[in-house]
Order: structure tokens, then sequence, then C-alpha cells
């Protein structure tokens, strides 16, 4: 089997709310895809009863993904990534995507009923 070929067996899942994303999952890890569009966050999650810490860590990851060559500045608050970026979570690579926090098995569109599927698929292994 040629690299084309397993490549194109790869499940990808746009982003919901009108944002420019893509997700997939490779050996259980989310990856956002090169050319997603990522963004800072709110500014007014800075006053969020989490004393701030959402802010700081999405603006930190924000930051790390630019500084590490990983994207291209388009705007004050957005870059598009030019490679694929690894995240421990759907939720994590959907709050960078939006700025704002979010459940990231809602804001990927299929990804909730292909996670039912392949939990379902599972137990009848078992």
């Amino acid at each position: 089997m040629d690299k084309r070929s397993s490549v194109a067996k790869i499940k990808k899942f746009k982003a919901g709310k009108k944002k420019d994303a893509e997700l997939f999952i490779l050996e259980s890890v989310f990856m956002l895809a090169s050319g997603s569009i990522i963004c800072r966050p709110i500014e007014s999650s800075k006053d969020w009863a989490d004393q701030g810490r959402f802010y700081q860590r999405y603006n930190s990851i924000f930051d790390s993904i630019l500084n590490d060559g990983k994207s291209l500045l388009i705007s004050e608050r957005e870059a598009r990534l030019i490679t694929d970026v690894a995240f421990k979570s759907p939720s994590a690579a959907a709050s960078i995507c939006s700025g704002y926090s979010e459940n990231g098995y809602e804001f990927w569109k299929g990804l909730k009923l292909f996670k039912t599927i392949n939990e379902k698929e599972k137990e009848n292994i078992l």
C-alpha cells in the first residue's frame, strides 16, 4: 500500500461555528491539520472564574506554535498552520481554533458520532 492510499483513509472532521479548521486522528493523537486557522483567546477570558488561566494557557500555546515556525501570523489574533499540530484532546484543538473554551466532541462536526461508533465497536470486540 502506498503512502497516498493510507492517508486517504484518515477521517477528517471540519470545525463548527464557521471556523476554518480541520481535525484528524492519527494513532490516537488529535491532529489539527495544516491550513487551519488558530486564534488567540478572547480578551474577556482574562476575567473568567479560573483567574485567567485559560487566557494565559492558550496565549502560550498560540505563541509556542507561532514561535516554533508551525504557523504564519495573518492578523493580530489569528495565524494559519503550515504544518499539522498534535493535541492531547479535541477540546484543546477546538479551543485554539475558536479562542473560547470548547467541548471538542461538539465543536468538530461528526466527531461525537465517530467516538460513539468506535466505542460500540470496541465493546463488540471484547
